[in-house]
């Protein structure tokens, strides 16, 4: 037979299966509209694929029993049925949605596609003939090749516009909320983040399971309702439910600050989950239509992750950047006091939760990236766009928290001078003649400890372990100078020697605890330092002055000499102390 024939008998079996008057109908209005539903329903859409797969089942045994296998009638029947109706049928579907509503017919497409890669799988594994799952996949992406750039641009435009749209509405939102913004728990914080992500990882999935049990679904009663659009549709399930259950997890792990600043009210875990959930509603929606077409191109010129490249830039671009800048504007305009009704510097305790949250943003995107989009891009590609916006992205993020890190140590360590200068009393060193002294820190020293150790913690987590590295040992130097010159500007007894030592070692217990070795032999030498404030004989403190090894180099011997200088009894001393010092000077 040939294949002039093997046509004419697959057009024999279509108008077989076409004669039923009620495709007619279906092929007329293949969508439903009804009063009380926001979108009209995809009825029709489920008869007919319901009838087709059917028909296919019927005809597959026909033509198994009537002719030979290698005859390929049932490719060519399927080959016309695929060109010649469902071609057909969903080219009307499209036009109709695409004049009806623009999220319409985004949702058309792939609800179409879900319910033809049924069909595929039908043909596939029918008995007692079915066609190979390639054959059956060149068909399927004959039917969406004519429609997917203009779908994937549609598409694109509504991710733009919806991601604008949650953004400037998050604005509104925040300028006109008035009541206290929350920051997450620092008791929990780390397990909050976990299980947000967990949350997110789940909601990726979410829209593609919804529909895919939809479709399986309708075919197993002919009772069954029908899916409205609303049901069926991943955009409006995914972003519903990916707002419903990251908001009932933010809602049960955050605490109120009593502060409210405009960068710590910038960013939001509705807000985040909003825009997020549209970008992965689209690109979910998308992805199995686009992984069918012919050729589709996942160079960095194609157009397939367009929406994941728009929504990650327009958040960047329109909230993380500002965001920054108005955080590091505010730890300029800080200025020191002791009255902190949070619990901490406000600008600190703001700008610090939004690393946080930005870290979480980004573990979203790297999260996505990871499951959903490295199915169709080579991640090794350093051309691809996607690519090179998820390492812009990444850039972005690391340059606003590095300068916002830097303008910290300034605001924390300037916090803790003026903590030290304001309640440090001339009587904690050089108490009077008499009076019982605790062998204790200071108040100055437990407070400054205090701010430090409240600020520090609350990096922890949020970034990377380099970056929080750099960030405690600039912290640590910084202290060390800062105590170096508040030390000199004290008068010490020997009494009150014991009391700084006290003091010192406080600090160099801090320190310890920021797990930075390098910083270690400062304040060791710091610790030692205290030595020379509690010896009596002016002999003994010649010879100490003069041990370099104690001081491990850290501190040269004129250094020394100025902190000795801080001794009450220093006048009646110096000439026994520097005698050895002069010498040396005249050889």
């Amino acid at each position: 037979m040939t294949k002039v024939q093997h046509s004419q008998t697959a057009s024999f079996f279509l108008s077989l299966s076409l004669s039923n008057r009620q495709y007619e109908l279906w092929l007329a209005q293949p969508i439903v509209v009804r009063e009380n539903t926001a979108f009209p329903e995809f009825t029709p859409l489920r008869l007919f694929m319901e009838f087709t797969e059917l028909e296919f089942q019927k005809q597959a045994i026909i033509i198994h029993d009537v002719f030979p296998e290698e005859a390929d009638v049932l490719y060519n029947f399927a080959e016309r049925v695929f060109e010649d109706v469902i071609s057909e049928y969903c080219s009307q579907l499209f036009d109709m949605c695409s004049m009806r509503d623009k999220l319409l017919y985004l949702k058309s497409v792939p609800t179409a596609y879900r319910y033809l890669e049924r069909l595929d799988n039908t043909i596939v594994t029918m008995e007692p003939i079915h066609l190979p799952t390639y054959r059956m996949e060149k068909l399927l992406a004959r039917v969406f090749a004519p429609w997917l750039e203009q779908y994937l641009k549609n598409e694109l435009d509504w991710v733009q516009k919806s991601c604008k749209d949650q953004i400037d509405k998050h604005d509104r939102q925040r300028d006109q909320k008035k009541d206290e913004p929350k920051r997450m728990n620092p008791r929990n914080r780390e397990v909050f983040k976990r299980n947000f992500l967990k949350g997110f990882r789940n909601v990726i999935t979410l829209p593609y399971k919804i529909s895919s049990s939809i479709v399986a679904g309708v075919t197993s009663s002919s009772s069954t309702p029908a899916p409205s659009g609303n049901a069926a549709l991943p955009p409006v399930a995914s972003s519903s439910a990916s707002t419903h259950s990251t908001t009932t997890i933010a809602s049960t792990t955050t605490t109120p600050a009593t502060a409210s600043s405009k960068s710590s009210k910038r960013f939001s875990i509705r807000s985040i989950t909003s825009i997020s959930s549209t970008s992965t509603s689209a690109t979910t929606t998308a992805a199995p239509t686009i992984a069918s077409a012919p050729d589709t191109p996942t160079s960095s010129s194609s157009p397939t992750f367009a929406p994941e490249r728009k929504s990650v830039s327009l958040a960047s671009d329109a909230d993380s950047i500002r965001t920054f800048a108005t955080a590091i504007q505010q730890l300029g305009k800080y200025r020191p006091t002791t009255q902190h009704e949070s619990g901490g510097v406000t600008p600190l305790m703001d700008f610090f939760e939004l690393v946080h949250v930005v870290d979480l943003i980004l573990q979203m995107v790297l999260v996505y990236y990871a499951e959903e989009m490295c199915k169709y891009i080579d991640k090794m590609d350093f051309l691809n766009e996607a690519n090179k916006e998820k390492k812009a992205f990444e850039r972005m993020i690391d340059d606003g928290v590095a300068a916002g890190l830097d303008k910290s140590i300034e605001v924390l360590i300037g916090q803790v001078e003026y903590i030290l200068t304001t309640m440090q009393q001339p009587t904690d060193y050089n108490p009077e003649e008499g009076a019982d002294i605790e062998l204790q820190p200071t108040l100055a020293c437990k407070e400054a400890v205090q701010c430090l150790t409240t600020h520090t913690k609350m990096l922890i987590g949020c970034t990377d372990k380099h970056t929080l590295d750099v960030f405690f040992q600039e912290i640590g130097l910084r202290l060390f100078n800062c105590l170096t010159k508040h030390l000199r500007s004290n008068v010490v007894s020997s009494h009150g020697g014991f009391v700084l030592i006290c003091d010192l070692n406080y600090y160099y217990n801090f320190v310890v605890s920021l797990k930075q070795p390098s910083l270690l032999p400062n304040f060791l030498a710091l610790k030692e330092l205290g030595n020379i404030f509690i010896i009596q004989s002016p002999q003994d403190l010649k010879q100490l002055i003069h041990d370099m090894e104690r001081f491990g180099g850290i501190l040269r011997i004129e250094d020394i000499f100025e902190f000795a200088e801080m001794r009450s009894d220093w006048k009646s001393i110096q000439r026994i102390v520097e005698r050895d010092r002069l010498d040396c000077i005249i050889m």
